[in-house]
């Protein structure tokens, strides 16, 4: 598992919050001074694990598709700071300023799967999914071609 940070002019959004490694929040502030958020793909422990506990306890912002919310519940009971998550749809845009992510909704690894696709620069983080049959919002969403 994998975590990113994609840094804007404005905003530095961090992808996924690992399982187990601690130091992700101090990590990342070493690296930036902008305002940050944390986007949880899915509710699986490896994504929304200490890392994403790390960034609840600062305080900031967390966005996961709600139907993945009861994989978290699962994992942390009645100790999630329910004010600092927020619902991720398909089609959503997070703009950072001067970059920004589209969120791809992926189901199939799990119901509320998520990808983020930069268009600018052609980059995707797919988390744990890639394609899931003909559904697939890759095609949706004009990224792959159908052949």
């Amino acid at each position: 598992m994998d975590s990113y940070i994609v840094c804007g002019d404005e905003y530095a959004a961090v992808i996924d919050g690992l399982g187990i490694a601690e130091g992700l929040y101090e990590c990342v502030g070493e690296l930036t001074d902008k305002p940050l958020f944390m986007i949880v793909t899915h509710g699986h422990p490896d994504h929304g694990g200490k890392g994403m506990q790390e960034f609840m306890e600062a305080g900031c912002d967390i966005y996961i598709s709600y139907k993945d919310l009861h994989l978290l519940r699962e994992m942390y009971g009645d100790n999630l700071k329910m004010e600092q998550f927020h619902n991720m749809e398909d089609g959503m845009r997070f703009d950072l300023g001067g970059a920004s992510l589209e969120v791809i909704d992926m189901p199939g690894h799990t119901r509320g799967s998520m990808m983020l696709y930069m268009e600018k620069e052609k980059v995707l983080f797919s988390a744990d999914r890639t394609l899931y049959r003909r559904r697939s919002g890759l095609f949706r969403h004009g990224i792959c071609k159908r052949t």
